[in-house]
């Protein structure tokens, strides 16, 4: 059943990974030894008209599971309405593992919460099925269920009719066969093993007040409408929609969840979920403006690649889209129209390995929607998790931890939840339990420092975070975490050592340079060594497009260099100035000497790295400030002409490159 639905939801219980354990196994097989003649019948009749179905969302993310069964032998399917609703697709899976979509929805009651749906198979397969019960059931009489409680598929349970009510809906037949979530859709048997009542929901004010709403052949001939398709116009109406839920190649955080191909555009179906405890909140956009190493798809076949062209996502770092820490942020990317019929393809920003999905074939996921039945949980946990509002993924994760207690993503990610909602005791135990479980995995020790760091115990924290290193020493970033908690000690030197040594990595593009950078230059003004600080902080400069990053960096540069103090006693004034030329962002330092010489220099941020370059001109009283404008290497590349007033630099810039003229608009920082 899909939790987030109609269904009440119980703190404690979750969906469980969708799969069939050896243990499991023995469960079913020790309870049917000890079942009546009756029970088993019940059971071999049952098995293999039952199923669990798995459902996904319009972005192609898993929705949640519940249960149903055949009602003839060409597969025509019942389940609960709401198991279905707001779905974009459908899967469902038998006892022998067969898997088929779900086609159509051919009949629907909302206030019943049944749906008559039939199935793509092929034409020669028929399939075992239930029939419904021609006699009336009575209170106290035995009943059966057979569904996927929490994702358990053939979990097979008996019961007494508690008692038959009515309400605005229906008849409702209450029993007391436990029904969990997962469960909604399955059939509650007579013991002629026929269905007398839909499995559909159970109370949480009560022990063991479970609920089916009662159905036969009468009542399911009055389903002549059809509410479902009028309010689920999305389910199988999708042009060229390929649902994949393939993990980047770097990050299992990010994930692409499907691609749609349409005449006019191709879009790709994203979702990141913030698992990154030394980061605490990650920010993400998609530059649309990096040409040649922007978000491309690229066909394998003939190495064309077909670059970004719009985003769900701003486009720029000024505007980005912050994700909390345990929050999923599900996003599109917009592609020029591809090729319907394109098989093998890559997705990929550049090179960057964590925004990468190399080599996928796109044939393998049109045959049939693939499911990861060990994965399925988790991943529809993930897409469950939203800044204050965690409960349902802590259920599931709670749940899989039942089945398996060593499962290190979902000990990792009980931890994250409890440190999150400040439980941070129970944090330690989680992260513990990963590095008890997982000796060979840094993950453990990396998010258990996070927790000692916020509960201020840099000792331990650095003390985790080195056996981290020790397992998992290719990683740049960990050496920065760790430089950040030596400069907390005020262990300077170490500090500096550490982020050198992120630094010399092939893979520091990984890195924020900028915040590298300014930190290396912290350290270095903390140990004396002002000019290579002043260094660093021009570089971090060049490296960083945050607003208040920026900020942080030039009132570093004032305090430790005269060159940049307005304050200074050298005949001098300077300013900062932020803004743009035309569409292009820029940083202008400039400096006004006592013969009203113009010095200084800015940075810019195109498609990359930053560029610095030096300025010299002429200024005059009445504010005109008059500037060529020199690369590093000497050549002239243009000309500031503009006026300052009231903390505002406006005026054009004339570029030699393009013959063009540029406005700009700079304000006083």
């Amino acid at each position: 059943m899909r939790i987030e639905k109609e269904m009440t939801f119980e703190g404690r219980l979750g969906a469980l990974m969708s799969k069939m354990t050896f243990i499991l196994l023995g469960i079913v097989t020790l309870f049917i030894l000890s079942c009546s003649p009756n029970a088993k019948s019940v059971l071999e009749k049952a098995e293999m008209a039952t199923f669990i179905i798995y459902t996904f969302d319009e972005h192609g993310s898993p929705a949640g599971s519940g249960s149903g069964f055949f009602i003839d032998k060409d597969g025509t399917g019942i389940t609960n309405y709401h198991v279905l609703d707001k779905s974009m697709k459908a899967v469902i899976r038998l006892k022998d593992g067969k898997e088929y979509e779900i086609d159509e929805v051919l009949a629907s009651n909302k206030k019943w919460d049944i749906v008559k749906f039939s199935i793509s198979h092929k034409d020669d397969e028929t399939f075992s099925f239930l029939s419904f019960s021609k006699n009336q059931i009575e209170q106290g009489d035995k009943v059966y269920n057979l569904g996927a409680p929490l994702g358990l598929e053939q979990t097979f349970a008996d019961g007494l009719v508690s008692s038959i009510r009515s309400d605005a809906n229906g008849e409702v037949v209450q029993v007391s066969v436990p029904i969990s979530e997962g469960s909604s859709g399955s059939p509650i048997m007579d013991e002629s093993g026929d269905v007398v009542a839909v499995a559909t929901f159970k109370s949480i004010r009560g022990e063991n007040l479970n609920f089916g709403m009662s159905i036969n052949e009468d009542k399911l001939m009055l389903m002549t409408s059809n509410p479902f398709i009028k309010s689920n116009r999305q389910f199988n109406n999708k042009e060229g929609f390929v649902i994949l839920n393939v993990p980047s190649d770097q990050d299992n955080d990010l994930i692409l969840n499907a691609i749609q191909f349409k005449s006019d555009v191709t879009i790709a179906y994203l979702s990141y979920t913030n698992l990154d405890m030394s980061m605490n909140g990650s920010e993400i956009w998609c530059p649309t403006d990096y040409g040649d190493i922007g978000f491309y798809i690229k066909n394998l076949a003939n190495g064309k690649k077909y670059y970004v062209i719009s985003s769900s996502l701003s486009s720029n770092s000024d505007d980005c889209t912050s994700v909390p820490l345990a929050t999923v942020c599900k996003f599109q990317v917009n592609f020029p129209a591809v090729d319907k019929n394109i098989n093998r393809i890559t997705i990929s920003e550049g090179d960057n390995p964590k925004w990468t999905f190399s080599e996928i074939s796109l044939n393998e996921y049109r045959k049939s929607v693939k499911i990861d039945f060990d994965n399925y949980q988790k991943e529809y946990a993930y897409s469950t998790m939203h800044e204050g509002q965690l409960e349902q993924a802590q259920a599931i994760f709670v749940a899989i931890l039942d089945e398996d207690p060593e499962d290190i993503q979902a000990l990792n990610a009980m931890g994250i939840i409890s440190y999150v909602i400040d439980n941070n005791q129970d944090a330690i135990k989680y992260f513990t339990e990963v590095i008890e479980n997982h000796p060979n995995s840094s993950s453990g020790y990396l998010n258990r420092s996070c927790v000692y760091k916020y509960q201020g115990d840099n000792e331990r924290a650095i003390e985790d975070l080195s056996k981290a290193i020790n397992i998992d020493g290719s990683e740049p970033n960990l050496y920065i975490y760790r430089a950040d908690l030596y400069a907390g000690s005020k262990k300077w030197e170490k500090a500096k050592e550490d982020i050198e040594k992120a630094l010399s990595f092939d893979n520091s593009s990984k890195l924020d340079l900028g915040w590298a950078y300014y930190k290396k230059g912290l350290c270095c003004a903390q140990l004396g060594d002002n000019r290579t600080a002043t260094k660093n902080l021009e570089t971090a400069l060049r490296y960083t497009s945050d607003p208040e990053m920026k900020q942080a960096i030039l009132t570093s540069l004032e305090r430790i260099s005269p060159q940049y103090n307005r304050n200074s006693n050298n005949n001098s004034a300077s300013s900062f100035f932020s803004g743009s030329i035309g569409n292009l962002p820029i940083t202008v330092y400039i400096r006004i000497t006592e013969d009203e010489e113009v010095q200084g220099w800015y940075y810019y941020n195109s498609r990359g790295p930053a560029y610095k370059l030096t300025l010299s001109g002429i200024y005059n009283n009445e504010g005109r400030i008059i500037m060529n404008e020199y690369t590093q290497g000497g050549k002239n590349t243009g000309k500031f002409d503009g006026i300052y007033h009231d903390g505002v630099y406006r005026g054009t810039f004339y570029a030699h490159a393009d013959s063009q003229t540029y406005d700009f608009n700079l304000n006083e920082m």
